[in-house]
């Protein structure tokens, strides 16, 4: 009797054992599978839209619209000068070397299968941060822009907005009607500078103010301001901190010094070119457009061979002309 009952227990532990672990993993597995398969969808979809984007965003292929634009900035150019004729004025002179540039640039190549990468579009502060220690090349990013502009006023604007209480001001200009054979720059003052992008909206002689100070704050790209990119910050607190931690342990022309370097204002009537050039303080330089569009330049892979060629002929082409 005890035996049978006995027998009768463990079967009841082994069928209770079987009944728990049956619902054990229909539960564990159901809820498992439930947000496993919701992540791996989820991560699968984020990282598929991602390098969908990037795929989208870095082949530019040579379709109509960029062939459009080279065709009307070829056009552009050649009105700006006399063909057979030696320029008279920097304008002209800078129109004719772009369009010497221009009319064989191709787009740089972006698929490391065809050869070297010749720049880099990114899509993500992540990509930015990475392109920036890796490459070597230059840079395309969106959505970079810090700075909130006013929605009822234009930027060019609320810039000159900025130097209300100072129109007396000087600050150099390029007029593109400077003789060649002279300085390419003059003195104007910001009432000048204001009149003449405010009202003039087809120059015959456009301006450019190739270094403005900047009056407005944080213009840096949002990608730069994350833990590693933080050299130029700890380069500037290592130059000024004189070994004190006290705020007020540099001067202030040291400082104003070190802000000066960080950013400056580039503005340009629609015409008012620039030749190719290298930066003076061999600074990374990084150029947000904040109003109309910007057409530009390059060399891929420059060498110091090249750089040396360039040196000696402004007109020199390595072959490798990009836009």
């Amino acid at each position: 009797m005890r035996r049978n009952r006995s027998r009768q227990d463990q079967k009841r532990i082994h069928l209770l054992k079987h009944f728990l672990l049956k619902h054990f993993l229909k539960h564990f597995l159901k809820h498992f599978l439930k947000h496993f398969l919701k992540h791996l969808l989820k991560h699968f979809l984020k990282h598929l839209l991602k390098h969908f984007l990037k795929h989208f965003l870095t082949k530019h292929p040579d379709n109509l619209e960029y062939k459009e634009w080279k065709k009307k900035a070829l056009e552009d150019l050649k009105s700006r000068f006399c063909a057979g004729e030696e320029a008279i004025t920097h304008g002209e002179q800078t129109a004719k070397n772009l369009y010497s540039h221009l009319v064989v640039a191709s787009h740089p190549n972006t698929d490391e299968s065809q050869g070297d990468i010749e720049i880099r579009f990114c899509t993500s502060d992540e990509d930015c941060e990475k392109a920036v220690i890796d490459s070597k090349v230059p840079i395309i990013a969106e959505n970079q822009q810090p700075l909130q502009w006013k929605s009822d006023e234009l930027p060019i604007k609320e810039t000159f907005d900025q130097w209300r209480h100072d129109e007396d001001l000087m600050v150099y200009v390029q007029p593109s009607s400077r003789p060649r054979l002279k300085e390419s720059y003059e003195k104007r003052t910001i009432r000048e500078v204001a009149e003449k992008f405010l009202t003039d909206g087809t120059p015959k002689d456009p301006w450019n103010l190739l270094d403005c100070r900047c009056p407005f704050p944080n213009v840096h790209p949002k990608f730069l301001v994350s833990y590693h990119c933080r050299l130029l910050h700890f380069i500037q607190d290592g130059s000024l901190k004189n070994k004190s931690a006290q705020r007020d342990a540099a001067s202030t022309v040291e400082v104003w010094q070190y802000k000066m370097f960080e950013k400056g204002m580039l503005i340009g009537q629609a015409g008012a070119n620039s030749d190719f050039h290298i930066d003076s303080n061999g600074w990374g330089t990084w150029i947000t457009v904040q109003q109309g569009k910007l057409g530009f330049l390059f060399m891929a892979n420059f060498s110091k061979e090249d750089r040396e060629a360039w040196r000696k002929d402004r007109g020199y082409n390595n072959g490798k002309v990009r836009y």
